[in-house]
């Protein structure tokens, strides 16, 4: 198949004034830092990692809401810029965004028709349903019963404020939509209404979905394929059930480790988890080598000192690890 998304050697770079306290004169931030993936239509690719690893700002290169330093974003074979024209206008239509907390993304002086009806009126795709009735119609299918059309966001609760923020995305009837941990304000319930609902959507609308978050029960259960980001990298990718189920890189397995089980007695319920030792490295100053080295019991002297390539485990399995690099290559070489 052929994808619909396709991101190469991506990278957004930030320059940050130093301070007396912890940087002296002009240091590089580099929030994604060469991130290469593509995305089948009707696919949904799950990105996870600690936070701050760069998802969100990843997220919003993909959907040309800010300029990247260097690399390319093709969607549908075109590519994507940061440029606000109307060729970016235009991509717009069929891409589109889900955010996590879904009372900033609403505008607090709007009903909830209104608000599902703007981007129709923005993009001026009315086709032959009028607009309003349009929008009305894309409410009830994300859940949405008629008297609430007239509320404001503040008269929502968190469920119906996420579903109204849904059917503002997908009125357009988008190919792509960007959903950037859209369950993590909600309450556990709501959660699996709102998980269940875009697992729906998905399969009526032939949706294709990039999908952030740091819960992988979710992940599991919606996605597809599986990338794990560590300081602005893809350190491990494939199918979700290679990538959750045999995991390769060390840090995958530590975030898999801090997943509870439901039903699990308090005294099993950390008996397998992987501690890492200290705090995600500042993203201004990279260690050299292995980025993730300084947190992991299994790094050598070689991880300190080279990075480590992308090396193919299994089929459409990869990882970043020296670990892997060795076995595959090392004894034969």
């Amino acid at each position: 198949m052929t994808a619909l998304l396709s991101v190469k050697n991506l990278q957004r770079h930030f320059s940050v004034e130093g301070n007396k306290e912890w940087l002296s004169g002009k240091k590089v931030l580099r929030a994604v830092d060469g991130v290469t993936l593509s995305v089948e239509r009707g696919k949904t690719l799950g990105i996870v990692g600690e936070s701050g690893c760069g998802k969100s700002t990843m997220a919003k290169l993909v959907l040309g809401l800010i300029p990247a330093t260097a690399g390319t974003v093709e969607f549908d074979g075109k590519p994507v810029t940061a440029n606000r024209n109307q060729a970016w206008r235009a991509a717009r239509r069929h891409m589109q965004m889900v955010y996590q907390d879904p009372l900033s993304a609403l505008d607090r002086r709007l009903t909830a028709l209104a608000q599902v009806t703007e981007p129709l009126n923005i993009h001026d795709k009315h086709g032959e349903t009028h607009p309003t009735l349009a929008a009305q119609s894309m409410m009830r299918a994300v859940g949405l019963t008629d008297n609430l059309f007239q509320r404001y966001p503040h008269e929502l609760s968190g469920g119906q404020r996420q579903r109204v923020v849904l059917a503002r995305a997908l009125v357009l009837k988008p190919s792509l939509l960007v959903c950037d941990e859209p369950i993590s304000a909600l309450d556990v319930s709501v959660q699996a209404q709102v998980i269940n609902l875009l697992t729906d959507l998905r399969q009526q609308m032939n949706l294709t979905m990039l999908f952030i978050s740091h819960d992988l029960r979710v992940v599991r259960h919606i996605c597809d394929e599986v990338a794990v980001m560590y300081l602005g990298r893809i350190i491990e990718q494939g199918s979700a059930k290679n990538v959750l189920s045999h995991p390769a890189h060390p840090y995958t397995r530590a975030l898999i480790s801090a997943v509870s089980t439901p039903g699990a007695k308090h005294a099993t319920l950390n008996a397998g988890r992987i501690i890492l030792k200290g705090e995600p490295p500042n993203p201004v100053d990279v260690p050299t080598g292995c980025s993730f080295h300084p947190r992991c019991a299994l790094a050598t002297a070689h991880c300190k000192t080279n990075a480590p390539v992308t090396t193919r485990i299994g089929e459409a399995h990869t990882v970043s690890c020296h670990l892997h690099t060795m076995i595959h290559h090392g004894s034969g070489s």
